[in-house]
């Protein structure tokens, strides 16, 4: 669907249009309509990254393009492509906004209320923000638990739910750079400078510094985690054979005696004895007693 609108901001007329869900052919006419010579369709289809750029069909009245891949909340740490897209086409006097599966009504009803382009490409980008700091407040979470298990114990169950997390981390910081590159780049182009005031410009940078932030120090706490987990298992791996280690010195001790009094030669004192056996045994284990003694006060055990 294809609808058209005008709006005047400071005695300038502005045109502007709203796509959402046209078929390639109603787009490709449309640009034929319109002396866009670029590929639309294409544009709005592109859902893994972002980009800004300026395409010059008409040497007096370039244009200028802003594309924004737009994810649920959950799907931002995912490898999975973005559910919907947002394109922003526009020069001085005019704007045309290419909607895939996004609902037009909200961006209607804020340009028929009188709001420059700009202004609505900012709102958007505003609540593009909202989701991205939404998750990374529960990214924060996940990262605080994780690093309590971490300290507690160190199991399977925890390795691999740091993993998950890592690998969120990764995906949700190369698209928060993405966002942050090309949101940036749109801030500093002359017609957006032009119709947006200088605070709030400073207000998308902060929160732009902001995620970029926040994403780069969680990532990095989670390999810290990470390797207090691997400390934490080689640790506990290490305990674990100097506790066996220990046990068979301990064995070893009466093993030996038995084993001497076990061998088919003469000669041993109380080998033919009634009370032997008993009497090896008891030697035996006071002996392993001891040793056993000697390595807890040196705590092997």
């Amino acid at each position: 669907m294809i609808e058209h609108g005008q709006l005047s901001y400071s005695e300038k007329a502005y045109e502007w249009t709203v796509i959402s869900e046209a078929s390639e052919e109603e787009i490709l006419q449309f640009c034929m309509n319109q002396a866009i010579t670029m590929d639309v369709y294409s544009i709005s289809r592109e859902a893994d990254i972002s980009y800004f750029n300026t395409v010059t069909t008409d040497p007096h009245q370039p244009l200028r393009v802003l594309h924004l891949p737009v994810r649920r909340k959950e799907s931002y740490g995912k490898m999975q492509s973005a559910e919907s897209t947002a394109s922003f086409i526009y020069s001085n006097d005019r704007l045309i906004c290419v909607l895939n599966g996004l609902d037009k009504e909200w961006i209607i009803s804020h340009l028929e209320s009188g709001k420059i382009p700009h202004q609505v490409m900012l709102e958007t980008i505003k609540l593009l923000y909202n989701d991205i700091e939404e998750r990374l407040k529960h990214v924060e979470v996940n990262i605080e638990h994780l690093m309590s298990e971490a300290k507690e114990k160190a199991n399977r169950e925890v390795l691999l739910t740091l993993t998950d997390l890592e690998q969120e981390l990764v995906f949700f910081s190369k698209r928060i750079d993405d966002y942050d590159d090309t949101i940036s780049e749109w801030l500093n182009d002359d017609i957006a400078i032009k119709n947006t005031s200088d605070s709030e410009r400073d207000m998308i940078h902060l929160r732009i510094k902001k995620s970029q932030f926040n994403s780069h120090l969680y990532k990095e706490l989670i390999e810290s985690t990470s390797g207090l987990l691997s400390d934490s298992i080689d640790n506990k791996l290490n305990s674990i054979m100097e506790f066996l280690e220990s046990l068979t010195l301990v064995i070893s001790i009466p093993t030996l005696v038995f084993s001497l009094f076990g061998m088919n030669t003469g000669g041993l004192i109380g080998r033919h004895s009634p009370t032997g056996t008993l009497v090896v045994i008891l030697v035996s284990i006071i002996l392993g007693a001891i040793m056993a003694v000697y390595l807890k006060k040196r705590e092997y055990l």
